[in-house]
């Protein structure tokens, strides 16, 4: 019997916790965990063991090392950077570009889900009255996160669609995912953008059909209608299901053909 796919869900910040990423990741781990080997890694706080067990997630917590605030998220990066040498992880899903960064920067390359609603920094509680310290880290999560947006495999923008529209449309990015409640509304609103090819799947046969047969560069998915678990297997499926060409072809012209017209 083979091990379920590991996927893990990082960030810097405690977890659990009273921030909106804290409450993100209890929800993807009680959605996952029964599908996939879940880890997290977040850091430690002084009434917080190093590692747990955690709503049938397995629980890692680095310790803040010495120095300045970027150097301690630096050295977080290093200890994504290691667990992703220890393991082989189908996804990372994070909300953190300096943790995006770790993931596209090692040579597994897994599946990065990077999800870039806000600036993670309005919800770290260790940003909060460090004054300039905190106002170097946020330049770099900015520089950071413009490059997140073109090295992911995968970004989700919440409230910001029509970034992920002009990405695929200009070529900056191969591939967009855009979120809402049923996702309906999301997909009509990127298939007005010529280039785009945006579809709603808030299931696997139909995420891996509109790859194979109609070459999806946008991915819709619904909020309300798909849980976090399986949300995470659609993106996989769909990220990882060529195109099949041929036939197919010939339709996809036609579209262009309309849309240039």
């Amino acid at each position: 019997m083979t091990d379920p796919p590991a996927v893990l869900l990082a960030g810097f910040d405690v977890w659990p916790g009273p921030s909106a990423w804290a409450r993100r990741i209890t929800e993807g781990v009680r959605a996952s965990a029964n599908r996939h080997r879940v880890l997290t890694l977040s850091l430690r706080s002084q009434t917080l063991p190093h590692t747990e067990s955690l709503f049938g997630a397995r629980v890692l917590r680095v310790p803040p090392g010495p120095g300045s605030l970027l150097e301690q998220v630096e050295a977080f990066g290093r200890a994504v950077q290691r667990q992703l040498d220890s393991d082989a992880h189908v996804l990372v899903h994070t909300a953190d570009p300096l943790v995006g960064a770790a993931v596209i920067s090692h040579p597994r390359r897994p599946v990065l889900l990077y999800e870039a609603r806000r600036l993670p920094s309005s919800e770290l509680p260790l940003l909060l009255s460090r004054g300039r310290d905190a106002a170097v880290l946020e330049a770099e999560f900015l520089r950071r996160g413009v490059k997140l947006l073109k090295g992911a495999r995968a970004t989700s923008i919440g409230r910001e669609d029509d970034k992920v529209f002009i990405a695929c449309d200009d070529g900056r990015a191969d591939r967009g995912i855009v979120l809402g409640g049923s996702g309906q509304g999301e997909q009509i609103a990127a298939n007005k953008v010529r280039g785009v090819r945006a579809a709603l799947c808030n299931d696997l046969f139909t995420a891996r059909l509109s790859r194979q047969h109609n070459n999806a560069n946008v991915l819709s998915m619904g909020g309300r209608i798909v849980a976090f678990g399986l949300a995470d297997e659609i993106l996989a499926l769909w990220l990882d299901t060529p195109y099949e060409g041929g036939r197919h072809q010939k339709r996809l012209d036609q579209v262009a053909e309309i849309e240039n017209s």
